[in-house]
């Protein structure tokens, strides 16, 4: 029941001086046995620090809790931020190099559009120029009432707008000489801008003398622009010599200025997913409580799945776990065609008997999920395979056979294709590391590398017959940076990918 006065209670008009906790209400001393069944207190134990729920010492406790708890958050909110920002930095960094080589792959155009900007500016100029010496010539030919009616119209029509600087933009004259058909054409549509003229027709109306306005223009135009004579002088060949010498300057032009962007589509799409790759968040409570286990088979083919401790010493490992599991495997003895990917354990092909099936094992159910036929992929057994860090996984059959052959799955989109042969090598073991894929040929005693972009092999420069010859097992150092390698006599030795060099 709820009460509106802070002071009495609203049914016996006696003082509140007792709260229910569990119905959250202030009680009169009359009104506590309907709450005789639930817990309340006297405000006087309360105010004497005596209360069992709210006491001094009780709510200190709390609120150093709270204190405790919005410290534990704000570090929390703070290691958010800092990896917030770590991402950007990262990403920075990338959009900066992106920058940097747009810049330097921009930088010859841009300077040569400057170039040819200046010289289509120039160009116009020298029409300008020798469209006046035209127009001069053209004026002095006509009587003085005929010119003075051109005159008064032109200062009539000629109204200068507003955006009258944006038709001398080079954009704006490149739009202008594509939408002209001929110079004549060129020339009209800019009268007013580019081809704009008032000294000719001034000076004439101010009765200068004709011959000294043609001089004084073609002198001028002589002083900024190099004519051209001999072409002048030669009546009979101007349109071929123009011909050749617009081939010849174009074909000047493009030589010296023109490019074609090649893209290697390929390269862009490794890396984008390189760059999916590289990034990954992490949950830190996953990675701090994620357990680790050891995946056994037998030759029933049964599976055993091994749960170790999350935290413990090297000499602690008794706090573990074993778990027969349910399932019934393809094959038995498929250690190296078996890898762990995410919270699945995939398994190819057979052990002592080829096969095409496909297994994946589900450690959130800990059953087989998915068990079918690896389409494309020929009956294979002691298959090595290898996972790229991403969405492929690789197989490599080289039993009974003179090259291997390599295979992938695709975990997104579950299908396999046959992607590449590995000439003149069997391999045992197969990992990742890099962008590469390394395998060990214990035949031929050595570590082979593949780039699955170029599908070229490489052999690297380490003998494994001069240190073993019973080989009895082989696994990585979990970074796929190394290679171990078990023998008899209780020996091993680590080969180092990067720097081929073996180590006992």
């Amino acid at each position: 029941m709820m009460m509106d006065s802070y002071d009495e209670c609203n049914f016996h008009n006696n003082r509140l001086e007792l709260i229910c906790f569990d119905c959250n209400i202030a009680l009169c001393s009359q009104c506590s046995p309907q709450h005789s069944q639930h817990s309340f207190e006297h405000i006087k134990n309360i105010k004497s620090n005596n209360s069992c729920h709210f006491s001094i010492d009780k709510l200190g406790e709390s609120i150093e809790k709270l204190w405790s708890t919005v410290k534990t958050k704000i570090s929390i909110y703070e290691q958010l931020e800092h990896t917030e920002t770590d991402i950007s930095n990262k990403f920075n960094e990338l959009h900066e190099h992106l920058r940097v080589e747009e810049h330097r792959l921009k930088k010859p155009i841009v300077s040569h559009k400057d170039e040819l900007e200046q010289l289509i500016t120039n160009d116009i100029n020298n029409m300008k120029s020798l469209n006046s010496i035209i127009n001069s010539l053209v004026v002095s030919t006509k009587g003085k009432e005929e010119l003075d009616k051109e005159v008064e119209e032109k200062l009539t029509d000629n109204i200068i707008s507003e955006d009258i600087k944006e038709s001398y933009t080079i954009r704006a004259i490149i739009e202008s000489i594509k939408q002209s058909n001929n110079i004549n054409e060129f020339i009209k549509n800019n009268i007013d801008t580019l081809f704009y003229s008032h000294d000719i027709n001034t000076n004439k109306q101010s009765d200068i003398n004709d011959d000294n306005i043609i001089l004084h223009l073609i002198i001028n135009h002589n002083s900024n622009f190099k004519y051209d004579y001999t072409n002048s002088n030669n009546n009979n060949d101007t349109d071929s010599n123009n011909n050749n010498n617009n081939n010849n300057i174009l074909e000047k032009l493009q030589q010296q200025y023109l490019y074609n962007l090649h893209v290697n589509n390929k390269s862009i799409d490794s890396y984008k997913k390189d760059i999916r790759s590289s990034f990954k968040l992490v949950h830190q409570y996953l990675q701090k409580t994620k357990s680790t286990y050891i995946f056994t088979t037998d030759d029933n083919r049964k599976a055993t799945l091994i749960t170790l401790p999350i935290n413990c010493d090297d000499d602690e490992y008794d706090d573990y776990k074993v778990e027969n599991l349910d399932v019934e495997l393809s094959a038995c003895w498929s250690y190296n065609s078996t890898i762990t990917v995410g919270e699945y354990i995939y398994s190819f092909g057979g052990g002592f008997l080829q096969s095409k099936i496909f297994q994946r094992f589900s450690m959130a159910s800990r059953s087989i999920d998915i068990e079918r036929d690896m389409d494309g992929v020929d009956p294979c057994r002691f298959v090595s395979v290898a996972h790229d860090g991403a969405d492929l996984i690789y197989i490599l059959d080289g039993d009974d056979r003179e090259d291997t052959i390599v295979y992938r799955y695709n975990i997104v989109s579950q299908t396999f294709e046959r992607y590449s042969i590995i000439k003149n090598y069997v391999v045992e073991l197969s990992f990742f590391y890099d962008q590469h894929l390394y395998s060990v040929s214990s035949l031929k005693n050595r570590i082979i590398k593949f780039n699955p972009a170029t599908k070229t092999t490489v052999e690297l420069p380490v003998d494994l017959s001069k240190y073993n010859r019973y080989r009895c097992s082989m696994c990585t150092d979990g970074q796929e940076s190394d290679i171990w390698e078990s023998i008899f006599q209780e020996q091993s030795k680590r080969t180092g990918c990067a720097s081929s060099i073996i180590m006992y």
